[in-house]
């Protein structure tokens, strides 16, 4: 899945909660959102609650989504990219 980037956001269906993979909860002040409304960053469609983990569109030129919405896929999907936290470094 080229021009995607995980974000490390997933999905619970056993809670019907969305949460960051280090168990931050999500703050986004869209909460709670609509199944398929897209209300950004979502991208249209999204999410559908029927993939548990949130790509983040990096590459306009191999998909049809807007670049910098969130697209849900399955968390099964090889991705060649993803973000990581790290505390900040000073200089």
């Amino acid at each position: 899945m080229t021009g995607q980037t995980w974000i490390g956001l997933v999905y619970n269906a056993g809670t019907n909660t969305w949460s960051w993979l280090d168990g931050t909860p999500v703050d986004y002040p869209a909460m709670p959102w609509t199944t398929g409304a897209g209300p950004y960053p979502w991208s249209a469609g999204s999410p559908d609650l029927m993939d548990g983990c949130v790509m983040m569109i990096t590459d306009p030129n191999t998909t049809a989504l807007p670049p910098g919405t969130w697209n849900d896929v399955p968390c099964t999907s090889t991705q060649a990219t993803l973000v990581c936290k790290a505390p900040p470094i000073f200089v």
